[in-house]
């Protein structure tokens, strides 16, 4: 599985920075992926995978990597088109 797009939107917040749309292979989305500041390792920053709200206050997961290296592909991807975003929005215009 290829990631072929990728959108950003939503209003950063103190942790929160994007929800993030990902299309794969032009053919499958996965949207409201969320990209938070770790609160764990200040200065990184980490996926949040949609979920839900269970009847206990617990979440699940609606859908997620099922692999350790696909979870690793998807996030240097998203991150890596987080940070272009940024620097290209930062460089004046010519």
């Amino acid at each position: 599985m290829t990631i072929t797009s990728v959108r950003f939107n939503g209003n950063p917040s103190s942790d929160f920075l994007s929800f993030v749309s990902v299309v794969f292979d032009d053919a499958f989305v996965i949207r409201n992926i969320r990209l938070v500041k770790s609160k764990f390792k200040p200065g990184e920053i980490m996926l949040c995978m949609p979920s839900r709200t269970l009847a206990n206050g617990d979440y699940e997961n609606i859908a997620h990597p099922i692999t350790v290296e696909f979870r690793a592909y998807m996030e240097s991807y998203i991150i890596q088109a987080w940070n272009d975003q940024r620097t290209a929005a930062k460089q004046p215009a010519s």
